[in-house]
């Protein structure tokens, strides 16, 4: 009688552990590896993904089992996907059936036979390709395509200044792809942001597209997923989770800005989908494709070591279009002239800069706007900060408005206070809770996206303005109608956040204002300038795409900082890359990324002295195998010492050997259990490899 080995979502150890069933003689011949079945399991019945089947088992008869039923027909999972998610479960030291529970989504692994009911499959491998007729290829992207065609196991980097053409690249890889017979992937690092993206894969590919993201609905994963499952649509298009898609005959994988942050999941499963994807391509012996105007230093550094293949996209695609002529303002000047508040003067005992809206619409910013609205043109202002202003003081005693949950200073927005991590709420007091002030007391410091919009139609009030940031996109319907509206003209000016910044080409767009650049640095982020300047010159990529010329006006405090001095030189593909090679010698110093290995233990809970203690603990068993080479940071209070009500301290481990890394993680991971210290500190460790923020 065969038994099948599976994986349960459960979080077992060791993290590799699968569970033995026996199959039964009605679901012989019909249970096969990668099957979705379901099983009894703990007291209760639950779904589980099938490894391994074999005729014997090493636990006694009276031990096993048997499944209960299978979920779907057909397999869920083939080889290379099975043996990615063993990957996923030793690289980043989860439970294997955990793995699968974050790869299939819950609409599919909670499914019943009447929700999993398989479409009709009407997939014609002979059926017309595409619908809209391609522009010819350049001879760069021509090149791009050559090499994406030459057999190599290694992936492909495509360097593209902002403009240069590469989703072209990546539809033409696809389409060939597609007339082989075979199937695509394409990520991209937010879906809900590149509507446009999504109508021109549409439009090419009709009927072929399936769309995966955290917005969807239940019916609208299942629909999609079953599916691709059967082969009906052979294009997968989505945000990191959409890795998991079941594509079948895979012949491509495409990850679209590849450096953005947002691919690295940030809770249970922490990965990385571009290190996923690398993976994925190396065990299914695929091509990936990793494409950016400003590429990852990782990525770059691959490139140097021979690792990743390069094609470069150095011009702009359209016709004669260059890139924008970037010019930096110090807003330090703009304090030294007088009569710049237009606000009246009230005496204040603590001095603070009462800056606002009107501050930062320099001179200098009303003419560039004035300009493009004489031309009939249209400009974005870019403004990393939502929200009237980025905290609240006292005039009387400099009392800092707080989140009672979080160790963080509440935003002024509209007539209240909101915290941007825990969503808490309150309104504006009358008076300070610490001075007792009551006569006007407050005074809104810094800038958001909601005082420069109320700037701007002050200043331009016959000019239309939209802004976009999450306070006036909450859902995908209304992103779509304020990129919708301006893209279609019937507005002049988009003010937004960093949501403006990434894959959208407004052709009419010829001036882009960075109204206070220096939100982003100064973070305790060892890559900090590595994405503030992906930011910006991602942002100032959106002027003059088109025919008409581009500029860019960049305001900061800092016009001498080394990223605004780059920044100013660095649109060509040579000057950025000399910029990583720069920073990735400062980091081999250190053993940071791309040149060292780090891991970040996370301990968090209620009582802090607790969570003080469990830090504690382990960094001191850390310390006792600390050697040349590995080192250990901490334990301390992590930047955010206190959020949703949870105090938080972090240990830093950085190695230049990614084996004793892993290692020493093990050896804590197995002490923390059996010292049984979540439960005895009342703490939750959480271990993060390869983290995007130290936040």
């Amino acid at each position: 009688m065969p038994f099948a080995r599976v994986a349960v979502p459960a979080p077992l150890k060791p993290l590799d552990t699968l569970l033995d069933y026996r199959i039964p003689e009605e679901l012989v011949g019909q249970v096969q590896i990668g099957s979705l079945v379901q099983v009894p399991f703990a007291r209760r019945k639950t779904w589980a993904l099938v490894f391994e089947i074999s005729e014997s088992t090493a636990l006694a008869e009276t031990q096993i089992k048997s499944i209960e039923s299978l979920k779907l027909p057909m397999p869920v999972a083939d080889r290379a996907r099975l043996e990615l998610f063993r990957w996923l479960s030793r690289h980043y030291l989860y439970p294997i059936g955990e793995v699968c529970e974050s790869a299939l989504p819950a609409a599919i692994r909670e499914g019943t036979a009447r929700t999993l009911k398989l479409p009709e499959k009407s997939f014609d491998e002979g059926s017309e390709i595409e619908a809209s007729v391609p522009p010819p290829l350049n001879e760069d992207q021509a090149s791009a395509i050559r090499q994406l065609a030459t057999p190599s196991a290694d992936p492909l980097l495509l360097w593209g200044v902002t403009g240069s053409g590469k989703t072209e690249v990546y539809l033409k890889a696809i389409e060939d792809r597609l007339h082989q017979g075979q199937s695509a992937l394409l990520l991209v690092p937010e879906i809900s942001l590149t509507p446009q993206l999504m109508s021109r894969f549409e439009s090419r590919f009709p009927g072929e597209v399936a769309t995966f993201h955290s917005a969807l609905k239940p019916t609208a994963v299942r629909k999609a997923w079953l599916e691709t499952l059967l082969g009906k649509r052979r294009i997968a298009i989505g945000a990191r989770s959409a890795l998991f898609a079941p594509v079948q005959n895979l012949g491509l994988i495409v990850l679209d800005e590849e450096h953005d942050g947002s691919y690295k999941q940030e809770d249970r499963l922490r990965y990385h989908a571009r290190a996923v994807a690398l993976e994925y391509g190396r065990i299914a012996k695929v091509p990936v494709l990793l494409g950016s105007a400003t590429p990852s230093a990782e990525s770059f550094d691959r490139v140097e070591k021979g690792l990743t293949r390069l094609a470069r996209l150095p011009r702009r695609a359209v016709g004669e279009a260059t890139l924008p002529e970037i010019q930096v303002l110090d807003l330090k000047k703009q304090i030294a002239q007088p009569n710049m508040d237009p606000r009246p003067k009230q005496p204040l005992t603590f001095q603070a800069p009462p800056i606002d809206g009107d501050f930062f619409l320099t001179a200098e910013m009303q003419r560039e706007l004035q300009n493009v609205l004489d031309q009939g043109r249209q400009a974005l202002l870019f403004l990393n900060r939502r929200g009237q202003a980025s905290q609240l003081l006292c005039r009387g005693c400099g009392h800092k408005s707080n989140c009672p949950a979080c160790e963080v200073t509440l935003t002024p927005h509209g007539k209240g206070l909101l915290c941007h991590y825990c969503g808490y709420e309150a309104p504006i007091p009358r008076e300070c809770p610490a001075c007792k002030r009551s006569d006007s007391p407050f005074l809104k410091v810094g800038i958001g996206t909601e005082a420069l919009e109320e700037a701007v139609r002050l200043h331009f009030p016959t000019a239309k303005t939209l802004r976009l940031d999450r306070d006036t996109a909450e859902t995908n319907d209304q992103l779509r109608d304020i990129l919708g509206l301006f893209a279609e003209k019937k507005a002049d000016i988009l003010i937004g956040t960093q949501m403006v910044a990434k894959g959208h080409d407004f052709p009419d767009v010829t001036f882009v204002g960075i109204v206070l650049a220096d939100i982003g640095l100064g973070v305790p982020d060892f890559r900090s300038n590595e994405r503030a300047l992906q930011l910006l010159l991602q942002v100032s990529g959106r002027a003059g795409r088109a025919i008409h010329p581009g500029r860019v006006l960049l305001q900061t405090f800092q016009p001498e900082h080394p990223v605004f001095q780059v920044l100013t030189r660095a649109q060509g593909l040579d000057d950025y890359g000399e910029f990583l090679r720069q920073e990735i010698e400062n980091r081999e110093a250190l053993a940071y990324p791309p040149r060292g290995e780090l891991a970040l233990l996370r301990f968090d809970g209620l009582e802090n002295d607790l969570v003080r203690e469990a830090a504690r603990k382990v960094a001191a068993g850390l310390n006792r195998i600390q050697s040349e080479g590995f080192r250990v940071l901490g334990p301390v209070p992590s930047p955010l010492a206190r959020l949703r009500n949870r105090y938080r301290w972090q240990i830093l481990l950085k190695s230049r050997n990614e084996e004793h890394l892993r290692k020493s993680l093990n050896w804590i991971m197995e002490g923390w259990d059996k010292q049984k210290l979540e439960r005895t500190l009342k703490t939750r460790l959480i271990v993060d490899l390869e983290p995007a923020t130290m936040m």
